[in-house]
């Protein structure tokens, strides 16, 4: 079964379907509501003409263009008298979690929607899991009243259990850590203080390396011209170890509370929209690719640090992109609007960034935030290339 007509108008596609009949073409009309709380476009009506058999596709393209051209010609125009007032829209009073492979959905007497009108399930736990995760954060953050500039921040400030599920945490890091437990924070602001023991770990820290991204070494070039690139520093130290859910895992963990809802927001709209058309196996392989190759490019730019599911975001961005473009049948149904929104972002982001970058290389400070702008650059390619692929096509709906 394929989708020939997509509408928001009731009547045409009810009228389209029922000339579809008259010619001999089975097809069903379907008619959705969106249900869904956090989308924007809550309350709205689509209606989808699918054609069931296959080799009854090229004719009914044919009408299609017809039909588009001239909806209320005469050629379309019931020959009986029966209204085609359209039936009142069934309410969704519990959507299922899932849709068993293989079912096809039934006819419009007893409406039920082919794919999900409800959040998925892999896509419900994954919102869960970043939100325990960041909440259960919220309650092991160490305290910032004593301010450290000139350490790095993460083994100072983030939650114990993140240092954990960030991509790298190297040598050094636990090293500031071992200081900070025998001494505290308060004797790192006075580092000439320190007894003995303490300034050799904070001097032993100083001499061990750790990879800080190709980012600090361009700002140190730009800076001062002559001074050495260095590509020899220890990387994927723990990932080396053993360790290689980190390559994963920094998507589950978030820095702040806008952070966490802005990002959650964006996974159920367009999570639910893709698990539904491909499965949770292919779904999941999909979030993986993404988080794996855009966790490693932001990585190499900007060291360990970077930590959020936002480059996996515009990767699902750029895979309902692509899927629109070269499998238009399948239904993805986003604004062109939307994709303008997330590319005015990612652009406002690299243009604050160069701002920033300029900022540190001549006055050795920035006034903005860090930003994990290539995880989102390279997770929007990953998704556009992957949405390419036939691996992540709609999964089959058979009578």
């Amino acid at each position: 079964m394929r989708l020939i007509y997509t509408s928001d108008d009731q009547r045409l596609a009810l009228k389209f379907s029922e000339f579809l009949k008259r010619e001999g073409i089975d097809n069903q009309c379907e008619i959705q509501t969106n249900r869904d709380w956090g989308s924007p476009n809550y309350g709205d009506v689509k209606c989808y003409v699918w054609v069931v058999e296959e080799d009854q596709m090229d004719l009914a393209h044919r009408w299609v263009e017809e039909f588009n051209a001239n909806p209320n010609g005469d050629l379309f125009e019931a020959k009986s008298s029966k209204s085609l007032e359209p039936p009142p829209v069934p309410s969704i009073e519990k959507p299922p979690l899932s849709t068993p492979f293989g079912k096809m959905p039934p006819r419009i007497e007893n409406q039920k929607s082919p794919l999900n009108q409800g959040m998925g399930l892999a896509t419900f736990y994954l919102v869960l899991i970043c939100s325990v995760l960041f909440f259960f954060g919220l309650l092991t953050t160490p305290s910032e009243e004593v301010v450290i500039t000139k350490l790095p921040a993460a083994p100072l400030y983030i939650p114990p259990f993140y240092k954990s599920l960030l991509y790298d945490y190297p040598q050094a890091f636990e090293i500031l850590d071992k200081l900070v437990n025998i001494f505290g924070m308060e004797k790192l602001q006075k580092p000439d203080e320190l007894p003995a023991e303490g300034k050799i770990l904070l001097k032993k820290f100083s001499a061990t390396p750790y990879w800080q991204g190709i980012y600090n070494q361009l700002v140190s070039h730009v800076a001062h011209p002559n001074a050495p690139w260095n590509f020899a520093t220890p990387m994927f130290e723990k990932i080396r170890q053993g360790e290689i859910w980190r390559l994963v895992t920094p998507i589950l963990i978030h820095a702040n509370i806008f952070h966490l809802v802005f990002n959650m927001l964006w996974l159920i709209v367009l999570g639910k929209l893709i698990e539904d058309r491909i499965g949770i196996p292919r779904y999941l392989i999909l979030i993986l690719a993404i988080a794996i190759i855009s966790n490693t490019a932001q990585y190499l730019m900007s060291g360990s640090n970077a930590l959020g599911i936002s480059g996996v975001i515009v990767g699902l961005l750029g895979f309902i992109w692509s899927r629109q473009r070269c499998a238009a049948w399948e239904g993805y149904r986003l604004t062109p609007g939307v994709f303008t929104f997330m590319l005015a972002f990612i652009l406002g982001v690299a243009f604050i960034q160069l701002i920033a970058f300029f900022q540190e290389a001549f006055w050795h400070n920035s006034s903005f935030p860090a930003i994990a702008n290539t995880s989102h650059l390279i997770g929007g390619i990953v998704g556009l290339l992957l949405g390419r692929l036939e691996f992540f096509r709609m999964k089959s709906i058979s009578p």
